[in-house]
């Protein structure tokens, strides 16, 4: 489902063909795609998070002291953080000696390349999130707090 999401880090190579083949569900037998869907899992971690935090910063704790534009990277630092985190452990426990496809090259090099490209992915996620004036406006305090400062 999102297959085409790792598609575009597998493309900048972040991490390895054989990695996005994991990543889609290839089953141990390496017969098919119909092993655990690990993109669909990541990708709905991904914008559970980054939606969270942003929820969280802009919602939650919106406070006049909590609205300048470093509280923006504050917030975008702790969920590179959870993002990295989640990602990383999901895929950690995944590729474990015959946990996966035999003929499949997996390293952790793969595993730290897909999670680092799920922080650059909710990094640039945020950012468009928090260009969109109307998003922005329905914020009492923090209309202002975004990736570059506005004022």
């Amino acid at each position: 489902m999102f297959n085409w999401l790792y598609q575009i880090g597998e493309g900048m190579q972040m991490y390895s063909r054989d990695m996005f083949k994991h990543l889609c569900g290839m089953d141990v037998t390496c017969s098919a795609f119909i092993g655990t869907p690990y993109a669909t899992y990541l990708a709905i971690g991904l914008g559970a998070i980054t939606l969270g935090v942003l929820a969280l910063h802009y919602y939650v704790l919106d406070s006049p002291s909590f609205n300048r534009y470093y509280h923006w990277w504050l917030m975008a630092l702790i969920m590179a953080i959870l993002n990295f985190a989640v990602a990383y452990g999901i895929l950690h426990a995944s590729i474990h000696p015959g946990g996966y496809c035999k003929d499949l090259h997996i390293t952790n090099s793969g595993a730290i390349g897909v999670a680092l490209f799920n922080v650059l992915t909710g990094l640039i996620v945020s950012i468009v999130l928090t260009w969109i004036p109307p998003l922005r406006r329905l914020s009492t305090n923090n209309t202002y707090t975004t990736f570059i400062p506005l004022n």
